[in-house]
């Protein structure tokens, strides 16, 4: 158990086929609730962003967040908790409440109908927070006029900054990677559903030939609060592979990014983050 008076309510979203979600939303005492992401997919869009969010609770969102889990708390010995499979990921919650703990654990798809209005509740409260980013990745695609070369833009929305590894080669493994997937628009996959399986077994765009790649330091690129750096594919890098196809063409992209994390238990290691920027498309 992870939760205590101190963090009183965890819940978690994490595991499945790579590209691995993984999502943490905490509460404290005083009621600052805490979110962090390093692949919010597939349940909480939208996936171009990744990174930390706070937000301090009101009264009546903490209260009403409490009387689910009472409930909850009253019938946990009715539980019908799923096994869940590595490929599917696990989705858990666990709360203090005044000296008694709740734990549960459970398939992402088979939710305990005991712990479905606790997940409806948090899921509200985590789309609130991803508007109040402390120190986020965010990455967006656009086409540039008149050179059609494709730009990657990445941006800190928060009021920290956010540190993660560059494009260079790293001894851990560490290294930012992007994928790209261009179809015809008419035969590209749903976005929701299957995409970010499919282009996380792709191979890396190779790099720093192709793109024209950000000054770094020591390895690492920081983006400092409101910050964001652009990085930049020539027309002939991205295109000539698709010249054949008809248009309009979608443009679907995964960033691979690593950065220094500290988990729930207070251990610093390094985390792997996945954004999937808007599917950009192509008209000429």
């Amino acid at each position: 158990m992870l939760v205590s008076e101190k963090m009183p309510f965890l819940y978690g979203y994490s595991g499945g086929a790579p590209p691995s979600s993984l999502e943490e939303f905490t509460i404290r005492p005083d009621r600052n609730a805490h979110y962090f992401t390093a692949n919010p997919w597939p349940k909480q869009p939208p996936f171009d962003e990744i990174g930390y969010y706070e937000q301090r609770l009101s009264e009546e969102e903490s209260a009403v967040l409490r009387r689910h889990l009472q409930t909850a708390l009253a019938k946990r010995n009715t539980f019908s908790l799923s096994s869940h499979s590595a490929d599917a990921g696990f989705e858990y919650c666990q709360a203090w409440l005044e000296g008694e703990a709740l734990e549960a654990q459970w398939h992402p798809f088979m939710i305990p109908t005991e712990i479905q209005p606790v997940v409806e509740v948090v899921r509200g409260l985590i789309a609130q927070l991803r508007s109040h980013p402390a120190g986020s990745l965010r990455a967006s695609l656009e086409l540039i006029a008149p050179s059609k070369n494709l730009r990657l833009e990445l941006q800190n929305r928060g009021s920290r900054a956010f540190t993660f590894f560059d494009f260079q080669n790293h001894a851990q493994g560490a290294e930012a990677e992007i994928r790209l997937r261009v179809t015809r628009r008419d035969e590209a996959p749903d976005v929701n559903s299957s995409l970010p399986i499919k282009l996380a077994g792709q191979s890396p765009i190779a790099l720093p030939q192709a793109w024209t790649i950000p000054s770094t330091s020591e390895g690492r690129i920081t983006l400092n609060p409101n910050e964001h750096i652009f990085l930049e594919l020539s027309r002939e890098a991205w295109a000539k592979p698709y010249a054949a196809l008809d248009r309009p063409l979608a443009i679907d992209c995964l960033l691979r990014v690593c950065f220094s994390h500290r988990s729930l238990r207070d251990e610093l290691y390094i985390q792997q983050g996945w954004l999937m920027p808007q599917r950009l498309i192509v008209a000429e």
